[in-house]
């Protein structure tokens, strides 16, 4: 099951902003100050993965990873320190991230990883 996401439309399952909404309740209590995020996209083998690491400017950091080819979103509600969670594609990857990141305040920037 995922988001129903198209070129006119945004239909966000609930359960993705429930995620989005607790990750950045992590990612306040493990940064200080203002966050930046950096986003890039990889391939591992056969699978697409969104990687996101985020410093607080003043303290902390947190990495999360995105992996894509399951049938169905492991959003990991009773570990959300895992730093792999899965899903179908990269659309709802993406979703996923701009929800949690906009959720969190967080200064974005896109780069091709380290």
């Amino acid at each position: 099951m995922v988001s129903d996401i198209g070129p006119a439309r945004s239909k966000v399952l609930p359960e993705v902003e429930v995620w989005a909404s607790k990750m950045s309740e992590l990612a306040r209590l493990k940064l200080d100050g203002p966050i930046k995020a950096s986003v890039w996209a990889y391939r591992l083998n056969e699978t697409e993965c969104l990687s996101i690491d985020l410093v607080g400017q003043s303290g902390g950091d947190m990495s999360v990873t995105i992996s894509t080819g399951v049938h169905r979103t492991n959003y990991s509600f009773n570990d959300l320190e895992a730093t792999c969670f899965e899903v179908p594609d990269m659309t709802e990857a993406l979703l996923m991230v701009s929800i949690f990141l906009r959720h969190a305040g967080a200064q974005i920037s896109f780069s091709a990883g380290a």
